[in-house]
């Protein structure tokens, strides 16, 4: 039957490109309406895993230490009972052979239909999502379609072994856009994995799901994934907040290092240890899209070229962001030497970057403590990871902590972009 259609499908090909403007997978072909699913999934039986690891983990000898043990437990007790060991011998080896073409029997019943009971079971899971998560069916993005007439002409065209009539064709065209196939495998102890491709008509592209647990858990498990990805919001691509700038992992032979250490290998590949800044946006993207890195772990140490009050090494502890100082700290509490994970990037600071650490170079540099209030509260402002909530109070707004360091000759000039306090 999938074969069938899949001809069909080339037949249709030259009337495929307007598809081909839409990119997303999940599109239908008819701007505006829901895709259409094909009204049958196929489940077709895969192996069953319980038998196959029971047999591969069993040598010959402990297969035949197996059947011989089961023999003899059920033919001594009779013979001690006084019955004809061979007859005894006899009834045993046809009672066993009998249960087991009768388990066999059993197996292949209960399995006979499971195909068509995964079909009819998801299709409800997968309605019931809409239902449940109040999403009403002018919000479908996709459904099955319920085209008895097309139904059975294609039926009859696959079991006839003919093309399908030129109408017919147009409809399946203009009315499919996914079919579904799918298998499932029996597990141990009532668990079950299964599987679901999803096929896209015109392109031939397939995405594929599967699901693992007592088998009305995982077919409702795979009809919530499939919900979710037809259904979930398109938003827009990932932007890359610093296409100037290049990163390169730590090597493989030392994940994490003393901080001189990191520098050493960072300038040795033209590259210097990044700011907290870059790596939080940079890690906002995962490693999965460019200019991404991470993601990061709560709880890892990565060592970073920022200088705030003090001009010596910090480091950025992952998670620890309600700590006393912030999430970027120096080793202190930690001991020397301490070892940490490290990035290494190329390319200039933002003009935001140079700015912070110029604010905590000024505070370095000064023993002003007013000079120092009013750079508090800039930071405060500006929302750097390593303000003080103390000064908070310290000024009325910021233009008033700008005034007041111009005053004492600090004149401080922020980025082009960059806003401050109220404006965000």
């Amino acid at each position: 039957m999938r074969l069938q259609l899949k001809r069909l499908a080339l037949a249709t090909l030259a009337l495929s490109f307007a598809y081909q403007a839409h990119a997303d997978f999940r599109d239908a072909s008819s701007l505006g309406a829901p895709a259409g699913i094909w009204p049958e999934i196929t489940f077709v039986a895969g192996a069953d895993f319980k038998e196959f690891t029971r047999t591969i983990s069993q040598n010959r000898d402990e297969v035949r230490k197996e059947l011989l043990k089961e023999f003899a437990d059920l033919v001594l007790p009779m013979v001690q009972a006084g019955a004809e060991a061979e007859s005894a011998a006899r009834i045993v080896a046809d009672t066993i052979l009998t249960f087991d073409a009768m388990h066999e029997k059993h197996k292949a019943d209960a399995s006979r239909n499971l195909g068509i009971s995964l079909e009819a079971i998801f299709r409800a899971e997968f309605d019931r999502q809409f239902l449940d998560l109040g999403v009403s069916d002018s919000y479908r993005r996709v459904t099955f379609l319920r085209n008895t007439t097309l139904l059975d002409a294609v039926h009859d065209s696959a079991a006839a072994g003919t093309e399908l009539a030129t109408p017919i064709a147009s409809q399946l065209y203009a009315q499919v856009d996914f079919f579904m196939y799918g298998s499932y495998t029996i597990q141990s102890r009532g668990r079950v994995t299964l599987t679901l491709t999803i096929e896209k008509y015109l392109s031939g592209e397939s995405r594929t799901f599967s699901a693992t647990g007592p088998i009305d858990e995982a077919i409702a498990e795979l009809a919530r994934t499939v919900f979710e990805f037809f259904q979930s919001n398109k938003y827009p691509e990932w932007i890359n907040p610093q296409p100037h700038l290049q990163w390169l992992a730590a090597p493989r032979s030392q994940r994490q290092a003393v901080a001189a250490t990191a520098r050493l290998y960072c300038r040795s590949q033209g590259a210097r240890l990044p700011f907290l800044r870059e790596m939080i946006l940079a890690g906002a993207g995962t490693g999965f899209v460019p200019g991404g890195i991470g993601p990061f772990e709560d709880g890892e140490v990565y060592a970073v070229s920022d200088r705030q009050r003090w001009n010596d090494q910090y480091y950025y502890f992952v998670g620890k962001d309600e700590m006393l100082g912030g999430p970027v700290r120096t080793d202190a509490g930690h001991g020397p030497g301490m070892k940490a994970s490290y990035w290494c990037v190329r390319g200039t600071p933002s003009d935001e970057t140079r700015f912070v650490e110029a604010l905590y170079k000024t505070w370095r540099g000064t023993q002003d403590p007013e000079i120092r209030k009013g750079i508090e509260y800039v930071l405060i402002e500006i929302g750097d990871y390593g303000a003080n909530a103390d000064y908070r109070m310290a000024y009325p707004d910021v233009e008033a902590a700008l005034a007041e360091l111009a005053g004492r000759g600090v004149v401080i000039h922020v980025p082009l972009g960059m806003r401050l306090g109220a404006e965000y």
